[in-house]
């Protein structure tokens, strides 16, 4: 059995356009369909707007990675003067224990030549 159309009755497989939303037939609108290019366009219209979201992804990572900069910058100053302050307070235990064996050295110098000085 063969199924073809009759002759002068071609069947019409053009696509239907996605831009009209209303029904076009007249036995839609007596059975209240609702036309698919209408439901489409809702669809679309109420879609997620990805270019929206990657673009505001990549703004959140770049604001991410200036402030991970930022505080990575923040730790090596802040290390650098923490070396700063200990490096000034070795300096200054040293110069002071100099000072105590000077103060140590003079006083044993004195004590030899007060022992010196009374024989």
């Amino acid at each position: 059995m063969r199924y073809a159309a009759a002759k002068g009755n071609t069947p019409d497989f053009s696509p239907s356009s996605l831009s009209s939303p209303r029904v076009t037939s007249n036995a839609g609108s007596a059975a209240g369909a609702v036309s698919t290019s209408g439901i489409f366009g809702a669809l679309r219209a109420k879609a997620p707007k990805y270019d929206e979201i990657g673009n505001t992804a990549a703004d959140v990572q770049s604001a991410e990675n200036i402030a991970a900069k930022d505080a990575e910058t923040e730790m090596t100053v802040a290390k650098i003067k923490g070396q700063g302050v200990a490096a000034r307070g070795k300096m200054e235990a040293d110069m002071y224990g100099d000072l105590a064996s000077a103060a140590k050295s003079g006083g044993m110098m004195s004590m030899f030549g007060a022992v010196a000085g009374g024989a």
